[in-house]
């Protein structure tokens, strides 16, 4: 993960597919990543696919793309997220900057990862703005007692702002992850001033805006993307990943009326896929 520094952590692209010219984001994908395993994603049907590693890192990055129909329209989607999303910014300023307004970015969002504080610090205590609509998660089993995510707004907002404590090794040594969500027009202006710009720099004025003292500890971290991004590499254990931040993850959206059809759609794919494991195993 990159710390220290603004970088994006989640982009989502998608644009109507034309029969009469080359399409955006396939010929992009097609020409700078390498095809990977089938994969699908909301109802879309693709493909994982490898490009090469980014600016000051050692490994490639990974993204996905797939096709659909719609409403009698075809469409493809580009996902990519984490260390991957930023990485793959790159590539896209090196491209023609006019083709990328013919896509549509539906969501986009950006993180700064600091040192968590040495004294005590809860981010259920932090004093917010008046009005600002707010809640907080808490880890769900034995041994993630120190698990708290603060969110500020609405899933259904188009800017969500979200805090938490993030652990990648045993070593104690925490992070504080800042990360703000755009979606639907706030995304779209937001990713062609990127593209514009070619450069990452400071999207957190809605922390600002709701939590001011939230925002003073992020702002001496909020210079210009830096050449070369410091990379620190995720050891964690990944069970224990996936039983609780991934599991708490999970049980909030399933609860969340944006995001519960799609879930649970992601859910059972991981189901049947077990199963099909399972089966592979078990065969004589």
């Amino acid at each position: 993960m990159i710390v220290y520094a603004p970088a994006l952590d989640w982009l989502t692209l998608s644009e109507s597919l034309k029969t009469t010219s080359t399409t955006v984001l396939y010929s992009f994908v097609k020409g700078l990543c390498r095809p990977g395993r089938f994969a699908r994603r909301i109802g879309y049907v693709g493909k994982t696919w490898e490009f090469p590693q980014g600016v000051g890192s050692s490994y490639p990055g990974t993204l996905f793309y797939g096709e659909r129909n719609w409403k009698d329209t075809d469409w493809g989607l580009l996902v990519a997220s984490g260390e991957s999303a930023h990485n793959l910014m790159h590539f896209i300023w090196l491209s023609d900057e006019l083709q990328w307004y013919e896509t549509r970015c539906t969501r986009l969002d950006v993180q700064i990862t600091i040192p968590w504080p040495e004294h005590p610090f809860y981010l259920r205590h932090l004093v917010l703005t008046g009005g600002v609509k707010a809640s907080v998660v808490h880890g769900i089993s034995e041994g993630d007692e120190w698990a708290e995510t603060l969110y500020l707004g609405s899933r259904s907002s188009p800017v969500l702002v979200r805090a938490y404590r993030k652990r990648i090794d045993d070593s104690s040594h925490d992070w504080l992850r800042v990360e703000v969500e755009y979606k639907r027009q706030a995304s779209k202006r937001l990713f062609q001033e990127i593209v514009s710009d070619g450069r990452v720099a400071n999207w957190f004025r809605p922390v600002e805006e709701r939590c001011p003292s939230l925002y003073e500890m992020i702002d001496p971290y909020l210079r210009d993307d830096p050449g070369k991004p410091v990379i620190q590499r995720e050891q964690g254990n990944t069970i224990k990943w996936l039983s609780t931040t991934v599991a708490n993850c999970v049980c909030r959206l399933l609860a969340d009326d944006d995001y519960s059809e799609q879930v649970t759609e992601l859910v059972a794919q991981w189901f049947q896929y077990s199963l099909s494991c399972q089966n592979r195993r078990t065969e004589v």
